[in-house]
């Protein structure tokens, strides 16, 4: 260890204060000079002390290097303020803090000046980002070795990390984590694209249907609405525009902030984008979704509480939105929606497969179950038709104070459905077109038990 601002240039040696004679008052005290030479009044300091100490400031002060055009950054005019305006100029700066990312796109390497000397917790670092990422990243400083790049507490997804773009990171001890993704963000684009044929989820940015350079489709919808989802939507809809072709199940991530997201599949045939389920349900919705143009399907359920399987479910509160949705074969039942959910429905809905009994035994075409609600949307001209010969538990089923408002404009091919026409009980309502019991398909009659309205 060296003594760098000593008072006397040898090991160990002391300095003898003359005697006190002042006192000190509520303002700032200063040296004095000796009245004479022979004087042990003032304050006796060695030349190389003060040097050093002269040393020390001007270097704080002149550290800053120079303004655009050769200028001080702090004036060197001798004034009290040289100091305090050096720190203010590098807290306001912040150049000990930022680096250019170097390496590869996961990978990230970057210099600070001074070198980082350690990772401590709190430490905050700006990155300027020169690549995209193609998968989870890690950033190593200074040579001390890569750590992960988290966001949110996950790791980072492909295109997380855009070019040109200043990343704030604070290091927790672990990881470097990048609060600012999904929180303050809003979204690059209002417009998203997908192509199962010609899509990529790690190569693309899903900015366009064509491919230029990194801007092309997703391959799958839910790497849009994953990427979506990282962003607070601040009042935007952003739209997702998926070509036609076979994809895989989608579980719809919470909308962050404001806004939502409609999913656009083929609208007048929706048969040619289909969302398909090996096990478990096909759709997965969230609130503040909306699906449009879609056949849905799903070949076996996952026998448990978690999924029972479904074309598409919607449970635990808040509204959603699907309209011109083509049910193909689908374990479970077609629709579910649960536990204080909303569920409207608009356009053309078309059944073109049945349904086979899940774990609970129950294969509903559409089902409203505990406080849900499935409803047409108002105002809209909504059909129903069974395109192909059909076989379910039955048409519709209310159950635990749930209601189910399907007063549809118009229903063709009703004979084409095998199954109970409905079922409404404890304290559920359902509302037909009318009150006619043989509104809905089916071959079974209607029943309406332990409270249960039919109206």
């Amino acid at each position: 260890m060296s003594d760098i601002v000593g008072p006397a240039n040898a090991v160990g040696a002391v300095t003898v204060r003359p005697s006190e004679t002042r006192s000190f008052g509520d303002l700032d005290t200063w040296f004095q000079d000796c009245t004479s030479s022979i004087a042990n009044d003032g304050t006796d300091v060695q030349a190389a002390w003060l040097n050093a100490v002269l040393g020390l400031f001007r270097t704080l002060i002149r550290g800053n290097g120079n303004a655009g055009g050769g200028s001080s950054i702090v004036a060197e005019n001798n004034s009290d303020a040289m100091a305090l305006l050096a720190i203010q100029h590098l807290l306001q700066r912040g150049q000990p803090c930022y680096g250019v990312a170097g390496g590869t796109a996961n990978a990230l390497v970057a210099a600070l000046s001074p070198p980082a000397a350690e990772y401590k917790a709190g430490m905050e670092v700006r990155i300027l980002v020169t690549n995209p990422n193609t998968t989870a990243v890690t950033l190593n400083l200074n040579g001390l070795g890569g750590k992960p790049v988290v966001a949110n507490g996950r790791a980072l997804r492909p295109g997380d990390l855009r070019p040109g773009t200043i990343v704030p990171l604070i290091y927790d001890g672990a990881s470097f984590q990048w609060n600012s993704v999904g929180i303050n963000m809003p979204p690059v684009y209002t417009t998203y694209y997908v192509n199962a044929a010609t899509g990529s989820d790690t190569l693309y940015d899903g900015s366009s249907p064509t491919v230029s350079g990194l801007a092309g489709p997703f391959a799958s919808i839910q790497r849009a609405l994953d990427v979506i989802a990282g962003f607070n939507l601040t009042g935007y809809t952003v739209t997702v525009n998926v070509a036609a072709g076979v994809y895989g199940p989608v579980r719809c991530p919470t909308v962050n902030g404001a806004g939502g997201i409609v999913v656009v599949g083929n609208p007048a045939a929706p048969a040619d984008v289909v969302i398909a389920a090996a096990t478990g349900t096909a759709l997965n919705l969230a609130p503040r979704y909306t699906f449009d143009g879609f056949r849905v399907q799903s070949a076996a359920p996952n026998l448990g509480a978690i999924d029972p399987g479904f074309g598409v479910w919607l449970d635990g509160g808040g509204t959603a939105v699907i309209g011109n949705i083509d049910f193909g074969v689908c374990q479970g039942g077609h629709l579910t929606c649960r536990h204080s959910a909303e569920l409207s429905l608009f356009g053309n809905i078309v059944i073109s497969g049945g349904c086979t009994p899940n774990a609970y035994g129950n294969a509903w075409s559409i089902q409203a179950y505990t406080n849900a609600s499935v409803s047409l949307v108002a105002g809209s001209v909504v059909t129903l038709s069974i395109t192909n010969p059909v076989s379910v538990t039955g048409f519709v089923n209310a159950v635990y104070n749930a209601v189910a408002s399907l007063p549809f404009n118009s229903i063709s091919n009703a004979g084409n459905l095998t199954g109970q026409k409905y079922s409404v009980t404890l304290n559920s309502v359902i509302v037909s077109n009318g009150g006619s019991v043989n509104f809905f398909p089916g071959t079974g009659a209607g029943v309406s038990a332990t409270g249960g309205q039919y109206v």
